[in-house]
């Protein structure tokens, strides 16, 4: 089964998850809150791996997604606002670009778990709301999804 894990500084699972991008291919989504071209998965070099790492650690909260104690699908580092409750994706690594939609979803589900309502993504999603998020964009086309109830 995949859980998230809350990223832990010099976790195990954590010194194994620089060794996992550089040994398995990635969709690399979003970088310092920025939307990434990804059309192609990749492998990272061991610099840039622990550079993604730092990012992580540096989040104001971060998950991997992890199954038997290992990285695996999809990772995700936030800022977050806690005055309004918001976060903001600053860091998304997927191994399956068109999962992302439920993915993102998953994502409302667990900020949620620490009381934070709307996730604000900077992509443009094409996935219209549902009973569990609704679905909104700003100006830039970027998309927020807010989780309902």
């Amino acid at each position: 089964m995949l859980l998230p894990h809350r990223f832990k500084k010099d976790g195990e699972i954590e010194k194994k998850f620089i060794t996992y991008l550089t040994e398995q291919e990635s969709y690399y989504l979003v970088s310092d809150g920025v939307a990434r071209s990804a059309d192609q998965p990749k492998r990272f070099t061991p610099d840039e791996a622990v550079e993604i790492y730092q990012r992580f650690a540096d989040a104001d909260m971060a998950w991997l997604g992890v199954r038997h104690r290992e990285p695996m699908m999809y990772h995700f580092a936030v800022r977050v606002d806690p005055r309004e409750s918001k976060a903001y994706l600053m860091q998304y690594l997927d191994i399956f670009n068109e999962e992302k939609n439920l993915h993102l979803k998953h994502m409302v589900e667990i900020l949620s778990w620490e009381g934070i309502r709307s996730l604000h993504v900077p992509l443009r999603l094409t996935e219209t709301e549902d009973d569990y998020c609704s679905v909104e964009h700003d100006r830039q086309g970027h998309t927020i999804l807010v989780k309902k109830g």
